[in-house]
């Protein structure tokens, strides 16, 4: 009689290599079917069994194939790589590898990624759960120590970098998916960060220095290497943002001063042609809804329609700039005190406008700075003949 684990290695040649010999040493006793006909049914049983729970695993895989073909595949799998686990869900991870070796798709070269894509999703959406590091841990961490500072991701999180756009391949190619897409293999590749966030599976693709980051902080790096490495890839990308701002530090601050002038002229202008369009509507409204302290109804709307429809002239102009502001900013206060508080973030907005005009003056675009410019060259020495 056979020992345990040498009954078991017996078992496992016949069933899964149809070893005759082993099959022999296991003496099974006949019955209605003979011993290697019984073996048969319970070694179709297995391989349908597995077969079935990689096309679970592997849908698109399946789909992308066709279910003959993978079927035939997964055989070949199964019979040279049975289950080291007892758990059907936890079957498959050598499956990607196994196609990318496997003569009969070595045409399909995008094939293993999508394998590999849809195997993660599988281990992300069976991965335990655990319990994210509170902002207090993080806060008792000094400065100088945080470069060499470890993470630990959630269990959930997996890396995929592949040169083939298997994220489109795998949209286009899901049984619920809407026609028939077209994907173009030179598009390019795609760096993937596959979660389980709540009860569902997640991806999104990240782009070379985040991809480079968050994978060596999930291989267990610190912090500082983590940084290194996504700002070695990044080189390029930083000199192209410094060159950026550079540029976007060129753009002219006259055109901008003018663009502030404009804006705030214009809301004050509206409002002012507004109060004309119905005079007696506006005098009604401070009289009883506005209710200026001190000032009577016909007089304080009087001075806001002055205020409305002259400073706005100066600003667009750009001729006594600053001044013009002051009443502007003065008719803001009011109206933020005694009318409307609770559109504070508006006038917050009229405010802060008018008092960048008042600070940084009217810019090149305006008659001040001609003014300006006109007088400081009349004052200049003349250089003598």
């Amino acid at each position: 009689m056979l020992a345990l684990r040498e009954l078991q290695t017996a078992f496992r040649h016949a069933l899964l290599e149809e070893d005759a010999r082993a099959s022999h040493a296991l003496d099974i006793a006949d019955g209605d079917l003979a011993a290697g006909e019984r073996l048969a049914v319970y070694r179709n049983n297995v391989f349908a069994s597995l077969t079935d729970a990689l096309k679970e695993t592997f849908p698109v895989v399946c789909r992308l194939v066709d279910e003959r073909f993978f079927s035939y595949a997964a055989h070949e799998f199964i019979a040279s790589h049975p289950p080291q686990r007892p758990a059907l869900m936890e079957y498959g991870s050598a499956f990607p590898d196994f196609l990318s070796l496997f003569p009969p798709c070595r045409e399909l070269v995008y094939l293993a990624d999508v394998a590999r894509f849809e195997w993660l999703m599988n281990v992300a959406a069976h991965a335990p759960d655990a319990d994210s590091a509170s902002p207090e841990s993080l806060a008792a961490i000094a400065p100088d120590d945080a470069a060499r500072l470890s993470f630990r991701l959630h269990p959930s999180y997996f890396y995929l970098a592949s040169p083939w756009p298997i994220e489109r391949i795998w949209r286009a190619n899901r049984a619920d998916a809407c026609g028939e897409a077209v994907i173009d293999l030179a598009s390019g590749g795609v760096r993937l960060e596959v979660s389980r966030q709540g009860g569902d599976v997640v991806f999104r693709a990240l782009d070379e220095p985040a991809f480079a980051f968050r994978q060596t902080l999930a291989a267990g790096s610190p912090l500082g290497e983590a940084l290194e490495r996504a700002l070695a890839i990044d080189s390029n990308l930083m000199n192209l943002v410094a060159k950026t701002i550079a540029l976007l530090e060129r753009f002219p601050l006259s055109i901008l001063q003018f663009l502030f002038r404009f804006t705030i002229a214009a809301v004050f202008w509206n409002s002012g042609q507004t109060k004309l369009a119905s005079w007696l509507t506006t005098v009604a409204l401070f009289r009883d809804e506005y209710q200026v302290p001190i000032l009577p109804p016909e007089l304080a709307a009087t001075l806001a329609a002055t205020v409305e429809l002259t400073c706005p002239v100066l600003l667009v102009l750009g001729i006594a700039t600053r001044l013009a502001t002051l009443p502007m900013l003065g008719m803001t206060f009011v109206i933020e005190v005694f009318v409307y508080p609770e559109s504070w973030l508006e006038h917050l907005t009229w405010a802060t406008t008018l008092l960048f005009i008042l600070t940084r003056g009217p810019g090149a675009i305006s008659l001040d700075h001609l003014i300006a410019k006109t007088l400081l060259r009349g004052w200049l020495p003349q250089r003598s003949q």
